[in-house]
């Protein structure tokens, strides 16, 4: 291995990924020189950054780590990674590449690339369990049992359950009603995916046409 490949990460990813950075080395015949960070460790030196090649983030740290997401990785990856020279790589969890910092590394040549998809099924089975809880008046029954009493499925005239037709006697059956998904990314195309299974009828809309 005659050449280093200097990466800037947290030290936690370094840690779980201990096999994958290994398997990196022997495929590309490098040795991986570890610039860490992350709650505790002090800030890379500049004769660090300046070997750094590659910086790469996940979400998932940052928020187990400092619970909440965006100063974490503000302060631990991305000023470090806009004050390292050579940067050639920047890799992240996220989806939106439209913020400042973003075009401040594409203006220096920066190669950019997300995990677009990911989460996709945990937070389309989200939106769909808000859509029943909604859709079911669970609102209204968590209500009423924080507040230790009783009160019939469709609410009183002073406190209705909008989700009860008064007119029909029962509540509004979500098969064959109309969603709108605004977006059909990877998140929006598993909700409509898990919509059209309990019988929603789903249009979908999106910014550009489809290929």
């Amino acid at each position: 291995m005659s050449r280093t490949l200097s990466v800037l990460a947290d030290q936690a990813l370094f840690r779980d990924a201990a096999s994958e950075f290994h398997a990196l080395e022997q495929e590309l015949q490098v040795k991986i020189v570890q610039v860490q960070v992350g709650p505790g460790l002090p800030e890379p030196s500049r004769a660090e950054l300046e070997q750094v090649e590659i910086a790469v983030t996940t979400a998932e740290q940052h928020l187990v780590e400092n619970h909440c997401y965006l100063p974490g990785v503000l302060k631990q990856i991305i000023v470090p990674a806009l004050h390292a020279p050579n940067l050639k790589w920047f890799s992240c969890a996220w989806v939106g590449l439209d913020a400042p910092f973003f075009q401040t590394l594409r203006s220096r040549g920066v190669r950019i690339t997300s995990s677009p998809g990911v989460n996709a099924v945990p937070i389309a089975q989200a939106a769909v369990a808000a859509v029943l809880m909604f859709a079911r008046g669970f609102p209204h029954f968590i209500r009423m049992q924080r507040e230790r009493r009783w009160a019939p499925v469709a609410g009183t005239m002073e406190d209705p359950d909008p989700t009860f037709d008064r007119v029909k006697g029962a509540r509004r059956e979500l098969a064959g009603q109309t969603v709108v998904l605004v977006g059909l990314g990877a998140i929006g195309r598993e909700i409509a995916r898990l919509l059209n299974a309990i019988g929603l009828r789903v249009v979908g809309v999106r910014r550009t046409p489809a290929v």
